[in-house]
């Protein structure tokens, strides 16, 4: 595979995984699901009797069978901001995510913690820097101020430096033609960007790495790459601990592009941070066990410390995609979470179809297909 090859199907494997289990995401009954599926378990359409009696929580019942999870929604996001005409950046990503989830949005279904918090929190952050923004001339009439802030933040949630400047002399000039103008609307950015911060939640859970293959996989040799991953995950997890957990995920999945093969795990997790390296090892020591064993005994639960140890557990087992997606499901919980990180990095090794690579017939039930792959035929380099 050439290394746009990889990045595709690094791409296109997260999505396949994520909607190949979101029928049964959040089932935390291991037998439930051997007994539901046994054999064939992806792909199966959200159904509330599915969830009875036993542990789990039914989100997806406005979902149908080959739809992604919020999960893969999120995911999309980062996908069509990076793969935008201006490119990926914060800002973008940040806009196109608040476009997605929020109100008036496409997305309807279930909105996780980390989403719910993220966008109050970009209503909340926007509020005070706008208040901030009225008091850089208060000779300026209200009405003006309020036609110029308008401008400013339209124009800033597309663009920055000095092609921020530009549109924006443009769009003041066509309703006042007005240098002073102008000059007032650059004062405007300059107190919204000094007031910004990262709107995430202080949360530790999976949303803050499931967003990151499309973002890896295009701007791998990116010499920024870690300060990118950074301020992607602190938009909707803005913690410290999720941070790690990302870079650690960023790594593994760089690699993959670099040399179209798994790195070495146990090297990988043992020069991790401290406290990712000790939940990573705690997996990574039971490779006689089954994953399934292995994840029932750390916890199904959405946090990064249990659900990125088990994918790394699943890696190391040498499974085809379909088999590691299967193992996934079967180890039940946030299998969603999980699968993000798992299909991209089996998809980057295994690339589509074959015996081990992600199979056409799964993707040929991804509902948003033809929609993945016109993306997808933007993520190129002249010279791969």
């Amino acid at each position: 595979m050439t290394i746009t090859d990889r990045k595709r199907a690094m791409i296109m494997g997260s999505f396949v995984a994520d909607a190949a289990t979101m029928g049964v995401h959040w089932l935390y009954d291991q037998d439930r699901l051997r007994a539901l599926a046994p054999e064939t378990p992806e792909f199966r359409a959200p159904d509330p009797s599915d969830f009875e009696g036993v542990p789990g929580y039914f989100a997806h019942g406005m979902r149908r069978a080959g739809d992604f999870s919020q999960y893969g929604e999120q995911a999309m996001v980062m996908l069509n901001a990076c793969i935008s005409p201006e490119g990926y950046s914060t800002a973008t990503y940040s806009q196109m995510f608040r476009e997605h989830f929020g109100y008036g949005g496409v997305y309807v279904g279930y909105i996780d913690r980390p989403t719910r918090d993220t966008l109050d929190n970009m209503t909340r952050i926007e509020a005070q820097a706008q208040e901030k923004c009225r008091a850089v001339d208060p000779s300026i009439d209200d009405a003006t101020h309020k036609a110029i802030l308008a401008k400013v933040l339209s124009n800033r949630a597309k663009k920055s430096g000095a092609a921020l400047r530009e549109a924006l002399s443009g769009a003041v000039k066509r309703s006042y033609d007005d240098d002073a103008l102008v000059d007032y609307a650059v004062k405007l950015v300059e107190v919204l960007d000094e007031n910004a911060r990262p709107p995430g939640a202080d949360d530790v859970q999976l949303p803050a790495v499931s967003k990151l293959p499309a973002l890896v996989a295009i701007h791998y040799d990116a010499p920024d790459l870690p300060n990118m991953v950074e301020q992607a995950v602190r938009v909707t997890n803005n913690s410290d601990v999720a941070v790690r957990y990302a870079q650690v995920v960023a790594l593994l999945l760089k690699e993959i592009i670099k040399t179209g093969e798994l790195p070495d795990l146990d090297a990988l997790a043992s020069a991790a941070p401290p406290d990712v390296a000790k939940a990573l090892e705690r997996a990574l020591l039971r490779k006689g066990d089954t994953t399934e064993a292995v994840t029932a005994d750390i916890g199904m639960i959405c946090n990064l410390d249990t659900g990125l140890p088990s994918v790394f557990h699943n890696l190391a087992q040498g499974h085809s995609f379909v088999d590691a997606v299967r193992t996934n499901i079967y180890a039940g919980g946030d299998n969603c979470g999980r699968a993000i990180i798992l299909g991209a990095a089996l998809g980057g090794v295994h690339g589509m179809g074959g015996e081990k690579g992600v199979p056409e017939g799964w993707l040929a039930r991804v509902t948003r297909k033809n929609r993945l792959e016109a993306a997808l035929a933007n993520v190129a380099r002249p010279d791969e």
